[in-house]
């Protein structure tokens, strides 16, 4: 279990977000950090078995397909 914890410690801190740039040019700073928006995302999933079946049961992906796969070939 360490190992899987360690690996996902360096993948997160090779991905996480430098955000200086667009808070000095255009004064903007995130609302969250990664661990209030992860806990929050987390929480969510919790709060929303059905949304979460519906994901995993496929026919999300199949709107996905349908709403924005499909009509990105035809563009």
């Amino acid at each position: 279990m360490q190992h899987a914890r360690q690996a996902l410690d360096t993948g997160l801190q090779r991905r996480r977000v430098d955000a200086s740039k667009i808070q000095r040019e255009l004064g903007w700073a995130p609302e969250e950090t990664f661990e209030s928006g992860i806990r929050k995302t987390a929480q969510s999933y919790l709060d929303n078995p059905e949304w979460v079946a519906h994901v995993k049961s496929g026919s999300y992906q199949q709107w996905i397909d349908t709403n924005y796969n499909a009509r990105a070939a035809k563009a």
